[in-house]
């Protein structure tokens, strides 16, 4: 129970933030324009050093070089997501450009504004570690596969040049602090003191952030989507469950990696994915509405995803 605990905590921590985004767009503190440069300070200049210094201060160099099957485990979860995610594609009968996107908005986890905060809170020694060798799976991804999918139908987009948009502030974080773990670099303890100063608004202002975003999003049109109802009850709360199990009884892997892809499995869409589709002009509002409704349900099917575990 106590891994359900910290996640209802850290779920009640985020709607607050989400509640004063929400606010600051109802009494006009924040605007559009006010939420694109507060998602510029995020993604640039937040969420990297939040990144690079967790990674750096979560691992030894020996333990880094014992996490490898991290990736492993990671390509694992990406080949079942795939499949399930597909399979609901084809049972809800989207076709062509909205299909892509809502696969996109189903297979991509908002892990860098909710992940995070939750697998470092239930584990504090190692959930960095697990985060950033993940994220090396879930980056190469997102910025080639997750690119085409959000793009309009004849656009070229799958080539070598998409994967450069993959050298960004938050891998960069990583590569940089992976490269001061192997060959055991350090930093003076005031310069970690700022960084993790820095890093600890991130999760804060990403919610805020989203709760502002929320403001601008239909919320009764969602709610229309068939499709997106199941994308929550089956890649956000069947499927890490069988996932667990499947991994905890016929692998090798530990219950705490085991436990933080699960999790990593029922998180909400990624914004990131909303973003792309925006740019291309490709359903942005339609993958917004993934977010919002997903980011809901995730307030319910995140708690009961480590209940249920808790007996299996």
């Amino acid at each position: 129970m106590e891994y359900v605990n910290l996640i209802v905590q850290q779920l009640i921590i985020f709607a607050i933030f989400t509640l004063i985004g929400i606010y600051a767009i109802k009494r006009s503190i924040l605007d559009e324009t006010g939420l694109n440069y507060l998602s510029q300070l995020i993604i640039k200049i937040t969420l990297p050093i939040m990144l690079f210094y967790n990674t750096l201060t979560g691992a030894t160099k020996e333990e880094l070089l014992q996490g490898i099957p991290v990736i492993f485990i990671s390509i694992i979860f990406y080949g079942i997501l795939i499949l399930i995610c597909c399979s609901l594609k084809n049972v809800f009968h989207i076709t062509e450009e909205k299909g892509n996107v809502y696969l996109a908005s189903s297979l991509f986890g908002n892990v860098g504004f909710i992940g995070i905060p939750i697998i470092s809170s239930l584990f504090p020694q190692k959930g960095m570690l697990y985060i950033a060798l993940f994220t090396i799976v879930d980056q190469l991804l997102l910025w080639t596969l997750g690119l085409s999918l959000t793009s309009k139908k004849g656009e070229s987009t799958f080539q070598l040049k998409s994967l450069q948009k993959m050298i960004n502030p938050s891998t960069i974080a990583i590569v940089l602090a992976i490269v001061f773990v192997l060959f055991n670099i350090h930093l003076p303890q005031t310069f970690l003191t700022a960084f993790g100063k820095i890093g600890n608004v991130t999760s804060p202002l990403a919610m805020i952030y989203l709760g502002g975003i929320f403001c601008y999003i239909d919320l009764f049109d969602c709610l229309k989507q068939k499709e997106f109802y199941g994308t929550i009850f089956i890649k956000m709360l069947i499927l890490p469950v069988l996932f667990y199990c499947m991994m905890i009884n016929y692998t090798s892997f530990t219950q705490d990696l085991v436990m933080t892809m699960a999790v990593l499995m029922g998180l909400p869409t990624m914004s990131s994915v909303a973003m792309l589709a925006k740019s291309h002009e490709c359903y942005g509002e339609y993958s917004s509405g993934c977010v919002l409704l997903t980011t809901i349900a995730s307030l319910f099917t995140l708690p009961v995803i480590c209940f249920v575990i808790n007996f299996v």
